[in-house]
Order: structure tokens, then sequence, then C-alpha cells
């Protein structure tokens, strides 16, 4: 079975497209991070960046909770009809 864990490729991911905008601004060296290879945005890009990912979250918490309304629909539903039997 797959690892179930979640993958850090997002980060790359994240880095090079913010590459690809143009956002980087500097590139850390090997000595200061092991990182060296993370690409740095500029304040505005991240700013907009973490108003994506807020709003991505707010549409996950409102699904979750959708859901949630049916599963206990559904529960109440199966509860019923099992009394009734």
């Amino acid at each position: 079975m797959r690892d179930q864990r979640p993958s850090l490729a997002h980060d790359h991911d994240l880095d090079r497209r913010a590459e690809a905008r143009g956002d980087a601004i500097e590139t850390p060296t090997a000595a200061v991070s092991p990182n060296a290879h993370r690409v740095w945005m500029t304040p505005e890009r991240r700013n907009v960046e973490l108003e994506e990912l807020k709003n991505e979250m707010q549409k996950l918490s409102q699904m979750q909770q959708a859901l949630s309304a049916v599963l206990d629909k559904m529960s109440e539903t199966a509860g019923n009809s099992i009394r009734k039997i």
C-alpha cells in the first residue's frame, strides 16, 4: 500500500511557479540554508499565494461541512428505518 503521508513535492512546485513568474528575488547559498535551491518570493506575491490558499481552505471547509450534513442525514434516516423494523 502506498504511503498516505503528504508529500513535500508541493514546496518544489510552488518554487517552480514562483520562478516561472519571475518572483525569484534571492537564492540562498548552501552555507546559509540546507535548502539552497529554495526560491524566495516577493512579499506581494507571497500575500497573493497566501490569499489563494486561504480561499482554497475555505472551500474545503465548506465541502467538509456539506459532507458532514449529508452523513448526519444518512445516519438519521438509517436510524429511523431501523426503528421501524
